[in-house]
Parts: C-alpha cells; sequence; structure tokens
C-alpha cells in the first residue's frame, strides 16, 4: 500500500478485532487486509469471546475499542489474557485520556491508540506489538 513502508506490512498473521460500531470493524478490517493481515471482526466482545475461547491460539493479535456495550475493552483484554497470556493486545479508542496505564498493563494490553488514527500509524503500532510479542525480541 503506498505510503506505508514494506516492513510495517503483515505477513499473514491473524487479527481478533473488536468494535461496537459496524462501519469501524468493516473499514478496519479491510484496511488491515489490504496490508496483508487475516482479520476477523466482532461488533461485541462476548461473541469475539466465545470465538476466542474456541480456539485461542488461532489468534495473533487482538485489536479492541474501549467503549463498548456489556464489556469494555479492559475486561475484554483480562479474559483474554486469562486465556492465553502472551497475546498482544492493542487497544483502539477515542476515550485514552486519563487511563491506568497500570490497569492497562495489568489487563494485558500492550498498546494503546487514540482514535480517530491513520493507516501509517495503526500498521506501524501493529508491527511494533506483534515484535514485542515474539519469542526473538
Amino acid at each position: 500500500m503506498p505510503g506505508i513502508p514494506a516492513d510495517h506490512h503483515g505477513n499473514g498473521e491473524r487479527i481478533l478485532h473488536i468494535d461496537d460500531e459496524p462501519s469501524v470493524t468493516t473499514t478496519v478490517r479491510r484496511l488491515l487486509q489490504k496490508l496483508g493481515y487475516h482479520v476477523e471482526s466482532f461488533n461485541t466482545p462476548h461473541a469475539a469471546t466465545k470465538r476466542f475461547r474456541e480456539a485461542p491460539r488461532e489468534f495473533d493479535l487482538v485489536l479492541t475499542d474501549l467503549m463498548m456495550p456489556g464489556m469494555n475493552g479492559i475486561e475484554l483484554a483480562g479474559t483474554i489474557r486469562s486465556l492465553r497470556p502472551d497475546l498482544p493486545i492493542i487497544l483502539h479508542s477515542a476515550y485514552t485520556e486519563n487511563q491506568d496505564d497500570s490497569l492497562l498493563r495489568s489487563s494485558g494490553i500492550l498498546e494503546v491508540m487514540a482514535k480517530p488514527t491513520n493507516l501509517p500509524h495503526i500498521a506501524a503500532t501493529i508491527r511494533r506489538a506483534l515484535a514485542a510479542a515474539s519469542p526473538q525480541s
């Protein structure tokens, strides 16, 4: 993709993406697929959790919104971390101000991205999170 360095592209990694706004999940999924990722998107954290419980090893990264009905992104991250502590989790939210960094880290959130953001920033953040979680790093 133009404007995205080759080393920020995906290599078929599998991303679990959760956002309660269907337009966001559709847009982000399409963009990440163009970057070379396989993406499964969900509009409810409960559906995403159910899918994750079925096959926790099928994902390489989680990208989640913070504010969602029924369960927020921090709670979702804690649930995922209890099943798979090594999985990198990125919080993507319009509400990043005044977040407790220690709570985020203890929930397994490795990176925080503010909404709105641009594709180069998303691509760089995902690559950084995947690199931080890889055994070679």
